[in-house]
């Protein structure tokens, strides 16, 4: 199984250009290797507008085929974590971020994020083109790698070696996800990076530890524009992921 996210854009654009379609066909920005999978004989990719994985071999048509527009958008991660799935990850930690379950261990707690809206169009099981809205919180690749200590730890990092010239992990879904559950369940921030210009962190989440007056006042004193416009545009364009049902 690997991602085979695809691309999203303002949902204005989406809604008035019908062409801004996903299918199993898109081309995917996850990287040579994802999109390799995608031309590989007897792939199957998975029926999330967005979030798309391609899945080869054993259970890959169960998998894939009920992931759909309704579905968490990394439910498949999930399922994997509970059937006693393990994570390769190849390239090193500053690079390739992430075990495959920090997103799944956010998404559980149900953490909100504000977030610029986004989306894209799919077909339905009617051909009828519909716009899907990205409705899920993310998160910080580089405060992700707080966890690797506890990994280390706790004994989730079943391997480390090469894959050629690669640093490469493999490690046990269940394990990391239970780590990153329990972690954050008492520390919510703890996925969060040290960097004091990173709107992900500082400003975009209901416990941020940052407002959008001192980011802008520390970045104007820099002249970091761009990053006051950033913050400006979140905070005025953007919504809380997932929404609240309160």
């Amino acid at each position: 199984v690997t991602d085979s996210f695809v691309n999203i854009y303002p949902m204005g654009q989406v809604i008035s250009d019908k062409s801004l379609t996903s299918d199993d066909y898109t081309e995917s920005y996850a990287g040579a290797l994802a999109n390799a999978m995608l031309r590989y004989p007897n792939v199957v990719r998975g029926g999330h507008p967005i979030q798309k994985f391609s899945a080869i071999g054993f259970k890959a048509k169960e998998l894939m085929l009920n992931h759909t527009p309704e579905s968490y958008a990394y439910n498949v991660l999930k399922i994997m974590s509970e059937s006693g799935g393990r994570n390769l990850k190849i390239g090193p930690d500053e690079k390739v971020v992430g075990v495959g379950t920090t997103h799944v261990a956010i998404g559980l707690l149900e953490y909100e994020q504000k977030r610029l809206v986004r989306g894209i169009n799919f077909k339905d099981n009617k051909e009828n083109v519909v716009s899907f809205e990205r409705n899920w919180a993310g998160g910080c690749g580089k405060g992700f790698n707080n966890f690797l200590p506890l990994y280390h730890e706790r004994g989730a990092i079943v391997r480390e070696g090469k894959i050629g010239f690669a640093d490469s992990k493999i490690t046990d879904m269940k394990m990391t996800l239970e780590i990153e559950i329990e972690k954050l369940s008492t520390n919510p921030a703890y996925f969060m990076c040290d960097d004091t210009d990173c709107i992900n962190c500082r400003l975009s989440w209901k416990f941020s530890d940052d407002n959008i007056l001192l980011f802008s006042l520390r970045n104007l004193l820099r002249l970091k524009i761009k990053a006051i416009y950033k913050a400006l545009e979140l905070l005025v364009g953007g919504k809380y992921y997932p929404q609240s049902t309160n």
